[in-house]
């Protein structure tokens, strides 16, 4: 599976890592704070599934050492 759109990954940023509000990082993106909640819910969907199709196809500790 493709990792998340660099899009998603600034929206996921804005909050995760810069710890902004949804209206301070809607107007860093220049969108409303709606706008912005949206976008971030869409993008944290992406990434859920882009990790857990990740976990399905990493190998276990066992199936590694046997």
């Amino acid at each position: 599976m493709a990792p998340p759109r660099s899009r998603d990954q600034e929206v996921i940023a804005l909050t995760a890592l810069d710890g902004l509000t949804s209206e301070h990082a809607g107007r860093v993106l220049d969108i409303s704070a709606t706008a912005y909640r949206h976008r971030l819910s869409r993008a944290r969907a992406a990434l859920r599934r882009h990790l857990d199709g990740t976990a399905a196809s990493t190998p276990t500790r066992q199936e590694i050492s046997s």
